[in-house]
């Protein structure tokens, strides 16, 4: 009866460690969210200081719509991870 007891006490916990293992490479493996467009887009008014007809097509005035680009996926990172060599575990022996 005790055996039973501790069979499945350890079998619930060794069922619980690896369900969490999985779930952890399950969510790594899976792509993250693409979050929306968090900011709608914003109109700027532009007046060029050139004001001559061949220059700026002839317009006194631009409306220029700035939107924010959503980030690229395959876009490779932007800092790299350096590896800082592992410390001694002893000091050194004195000679």
């Amino acid at each position: 009866e005790e055996e039973d007891k501790e069979i499945n006490e350890t079998t619930l916990r060794t069922k619980a460690a690896l369900e969490k293992i999985v779930n952890v490479r399950l969510s790594a493996a899976q792509p993250k969210n693409v979050p929306q467009q968090s900011s709608e887009a914003t109109h700027i008014k532009y007046t060029p200081s050139q004001q001559s007809v061949a220059f700026n097509s002839g317009a006194k005035e631009r409306i220029i719509r700035m939107v924010e680009m959503p980030k690229d996926p395959l876009e490779p990172p932007k800092f790299k991870h350096k590896r800082v060599p592992k410390a001694s575990g002893s000091p050194p022996v004195p000679v």
